[in-house]
């Protein structure tokens, strides 16, 4: 017989001084698809999309942190504060997870405890989720550039700039990066180098993100369209 876990909140303080939401929970018989499982109360609104990586749950909140949980309870286990909301969706490689926040950085933190490794600081919003790849981090920022860092140490390989903000998530593949601007181009860059393979023209700005697949690299655009580019 399947369970249910009703989960409910008690705060408590951390050493900071910040309340963190202490489960408890108890358990009722379920046989039926789609009933609750656990809910775990953020502060603000949700956007980003959560990662899962060795029983635990990542995601942000506009209440500028980024969570932890426990998958199969719902407890939390850490929480890490940025400078302002956290709307782009964690990446998780080897033990570290990345993330960007609407301060402008991109954080680089240990996915098992939160303990902060590194941030690089760029001059836009960065909605943007990363992508790694052979030990690089991708990301783009509202500042226009798509970023390449050391995902050890955080520092710059390269950056590439577009004409637009880039919102839109990159995807890696066979060493060249893919990432839509709101410039309306779809842009390939070389993963080594960060110089320019080609460059796509839509009627719009580009938000999506791409996927590849085989010779393929699909995306949408602000125009209405999804567009299917040979790569």
């Amino acid at each position: 017989m399947n369970r249910i876990i009703v989960v409910s909140f008690a705060a408590s303080l951390n050493g900071a001084g910040e309340e963190i939401p202490t489960p408890t929970t108890t358990t009722e018989p379920s046989g039926y698809p789609g009933t609750l499982i656990w809910r775990f109360p953020m502060g603000d609104w949700v956007s980003s999309s959560p990662g899962i990586y060795q029983g635990a749950i990542y995601a942000g909140s506009w209440d500028h942190h980024l969570y932890a949980i426990d998958a199969e309870s719902g407890a939390l286990r850490w929480k890490y504060r940025t400078g302002a909301a956290v709307r782009s969706s964690p990446a998780v490689f080897g033990d570290t997870l990345y993330v960007g926040s609407d301060d402008g950085f991109l954080y680089a933190l240990a996915a098992a405890t939160g303990e902060f490794h590194w941030k690089h600081q760029t001059q836009g919003w960065v909605h943007s989720s990363p992508a790694v790849y052979e030990g690089v981090v991708y990301f783009g920022s509202q500042d226009g550039y798509l970023y390449a860092l050391d995902a050890a140490t955080g520092e710059l390989r390269w950056r590439y700039q577009t004409g637009g903000w880039v919102d839109s998530s990159p995807a890696v593949s066979e060493g060249t990066v893919y990432v839509g601007s709101w410039d309306g181009h779809l842009y390939a860059v070389d993963a080594a180098t960060g110089e320019l393979h080609w460059r796509y023209e839509t009627l719009s700005g580009i938000y999506s993100s791409p996927a590849v697949y085989g010779d393929i690299v699909y995306v949408g655009s602000g125009d209405g369209g999804i567009y299917a580019v040979a790569r």
